[in-house]
């Protein structure tokens, strides 16, 4: 069985959301290997208060997730600013949002294409620190593929944690998916893609002077808080930091933190002119 095969993110919830509202709106980046599902939560918090939400299915994702490998930062970019302008051209006021690597999405968009507000959950713009940046380089020039997840044991927790997301859409308890799974080949380039994204959202972020909320879990091992205060620190200066008692699924309304992260980022959208 191949990736292909597994009909992944078949559901109407993974597909691009549009619901109208009132005169404020707003655009909401999913993550990675995520769908508009992610940040559909936050959404619907929005629009019960009259905003006109989007949230678009950036190329490659979801139902496309066999073909995500062969595409590239600019083409995530030009679709988040592509709904952002045209939110922009019959709105007063758009909020761009931004979760995990929708964060760094968000940061490029910001920096072209400037919203009223900047909301940024969990963002990525990093894996590692400098030593993991120095090792990739070295397993870049020796393997022009990865099968990341060749070695996991799905068997066990932390490694069902980790993929708690994908739950939803697959049988991760089912032998031809896990073999699927591990037998995925991503490109070294592809990878380079990623980091490019993020490197550019973090070299951008010094002239982002817009009202700024930044979400981040205190016990997340995806983006660390580390890495989310060098961001909060290349930033301008306008920023609101919020931190929770929470790992890197603060989107989901099944954990403990859901009713925080929702009233700040209402508190924030509601405060932007």
């Amino acid at each position: 069985m191949a990736l292909k095969d597994l009909a992944l993110y078949s559901e109407a919830i993974h597909q691009p959301y549009f619901q109208n509202g009132g005169p404020k709106a707003a655009v909401l980046v999913h993550g990675f290997p995520g769908t508009p599902a992610e940040v559909r939560p936050l959404a619907d918090a929005l629009h019960d208060q009259g905003w006109t939400v989007a949230a678009p299915l950036l190329p490659g994702f979801g139902p496309q997730i066999s073909e995500l490998f062969t595409r590239h930062k600019e083409e995530w970019v030009t679709a988040v600013q592509t709904t952002l302008t045209n939110l922009q051209a019959n709105h007063e006021t758009v909020l761009l949002l931004g979760y995990s690597m929708g964060g760094a999405v968000a940061l490029n968009v910001a920096a072209q294409t400037p919203p009223d507000g900047l909301a940024l959950l969990a963002p990525f713009w990093q894996i590692g620190g400098a030593a993991s940046a120095f090792l990739w380089r070295g397993i870049r020039q020796l393997f022009p593929e990865i099968q990341l997840f060749k070695w996991i044991d799905f068997s066990n927790p932390n490694m069902q944690r980790l993929f708690e997301n994908w739950r939803e859409v697959v049988d991760l308890d089912d032998p031809d998916v896990q073999t699927a799974l591990q037998e995925i080949r991503i490109p070294a380039h592809f990878v380079d893609e990623v980091l490019a994204l993020g490197q550019a959202g973090m070299a951008a972020a010094p002239g982002i002077d817009l009202p700024t909320l930044v979400v981040q879990g205190a016990q997340d091992k995806t983006i660390s808080p580390k890495a989310t205060h060098e961001l909060l620190r290349a930033l301008p200066g306008r920023a609101r930091y919020v931190e929770v008692a929470a790992d890197h699924l603060i989107t989901r309304t099944d954990t403990a933190v859901w009713p925080q992260v929702r009233q700040a980022v209402l508190d924030f959208a509601n405060r932007l002119p």
